[in-house]
């Protein structure tokens, strides 16, 4: 919804600049007022880019999270119910799948599960 409201204003973003190129070749706006308010424009323009920009990356990776969010939890269910009729290899691909690493010490071996 986010996207789709900045995607709007630059479509009026790009209106108004059109408008204004035309207002100057029709010589019902001076150049000096061009750059004053082109200026604004661009500048205004720009930002609403960057803003869409960053709306569609969270999109995309807040959902891509929430999926591997979900899909670890699958994981984490089945080997917490399901571990002892598991063959190797299955368990193998399950603790893949949820553990980023293990870290090893002299006092503890500590599972570190993936973000």
């Amino acid at each position: 919804a986010e996207a789709r409201r900045l995607r709007d204003r630059l479509h009026q973003l790009d209106r108004r600049i059109g408008k204004t190129m035309e207002a100057v070749a029709s010589a019902r706006m001076s150049r000096e007022k061009l750059r004053t308010q082109g200026l604004a424009l661009a500048q205004e323009r720009l930002k609403t880019e960057e803003d869409l920009r960053n709306a569609e990356w969270r999109a995309e990776h807040y959902a891509s999270a929430a999926e591997r969010r979900k899909q670890r939890s699958a994981a984490i269910d089945k080997i917490a119910s399901r571990w002892e009729s598991l063959s190797m290899e299955e368990r193998q691909d399950l603790l893949r799948e949820v553990l980023d690493r293990v870290v090893v010490t002299d006092d503890e071996v500590r599972p570190v599960l993936r973000p």
